[in-house]
């Protein structure tokens, strides 16, 4: 396979930053971006799968880079030294997205042998097959995506010892996409009497709602410090087709996730350190189709503690 690909592209951007008053700045900023197709994206192999019934992926050279115009405004007011409360605002204008498409019965897979009455077929090689699904990376249609952000950092430093270590960071985001994609009715609506429809898709990766919560304690003079992290986003669009969803839509639900850590300084070398990661044991759910779809895949993620010895010379 040869693919050869050339384009030239302008990615100007800037930003401004205004000071009206002494605790407020204000920050405006414009950047045209290129992300370019990963590689495995890229690489024209074919992967067979261990399931002969399954969809087998292709990988497509000639994919085209993303491109987005995006637009940012942020409010920032420091009311006192390492305490700040943010405002921000963002919309992009993406064209070229990248995503997974099936083709229905579009490749011979030579290890599909058990039934060569089903859709028979002949690779180049002249190997006998089936025909099965065939899933590959293509340029999507693009859409917008707007939303904002609101951040919030602070320390308490004039509480009493030893409380003036403890301190906070906190943000909330709401992002709303309006893809220009949709994806037919699937199969198991038919039975209802469901001929054709169309169904909107999303981003992938695009949740609604997330928040991330942290409660840290240090300072350099006390020996121990610490963080509590809770981080939660709302469900997404993990891939326009997969196999596990029947070559539907993959969505990932709703999920929080607590996270810990502490250290303890030993002396100027030595220092003792903990991590808790999935403190609550929270699984990932992924449903087929639709956001409320049937559930086809769950993973029970279990906590992951560690403890370590970290040394400086």
């Amino acid at each position: 396979v040869s693919e050869r690909q050339k384009y030239t592209n302008w990615l100007p951007s800037a930003s401004l930053v205004l000071s009206p008053i002494e605790k407020l700045q204000v920050r405006l900023g414009y950047a045209k971006i290129l992300r370019r197709p990963n590689f495995s994206q890229l690489s024209p192999t074919v992967a067979y799968p261990l399931n002969e019934a399954q969809a087998v992926r292709v990988g497509d050279p000639s994919l085209r880079p993303t491109m987005a115009d995006q637009y940012d405004l942020t409010l920032e007011y420091y009311f006192r030294k390492g305490s700040v409360l943010s405002l921000g605002y963002y919309y992009k204008d993406l064209e070229s997205v990248i995503g997974s498409e099936l083709r229905y019965l579009a490749i011979c897979n030579p290890r599909a042998v058990g039934d060569l009455s089903n859709t028979p077929c002949v690779t180049a090689d002249g190997l006998p097959g089936v025909r099965v699904n065939r899933i590959s990376p293509v340029n999507l249609s693009g859409g917008e995506i707007q939303g904002f952000e609101i951040g919030f950092q602070h320390n308490f430093k004039d509480l009493p010892r030893p409380f003036d270590a403890l301190g906070m960071i906190a943000n909330y985001a709401f992002q709303d996409g309006k893809r220009d994609d949709t994806f037919g009715v699937p199969g198991f609506l038919k039975d209802d009497g469901v001929t054709d429809a169309d169904f909107p898709l999303n981003f992938r990766g695009l949740s609604e709602s997330s928040y991330n919560f942290t409660l840290y304690f240090e300072r350099p003079r006390y020996r121990w410090s610490g963080r509590l992290r809770y981080t939660y986003r709302d469900g997404f669009l993990r891939s326009e087709s997969e196999d596990v969803s029947n070559s539907q839509p993959l969505y990932q639900d709703s999920r929080g996730q607590l996270n810990a850590s502490v250290s303890y300084r030993i002396d100027d070398i030595f220092t003792f350190t903990f991590s808790g990661v999935n403190l609550t044991k929270q699984q990932a759910t992924q449903r087929a189709a639709f956001p409320e779809g049937p559930i086809v895949r769950q993973r029970d993620a279990d906590r992951r503690l560690a403890f370590g010895l970290r040394a400086r010379f």
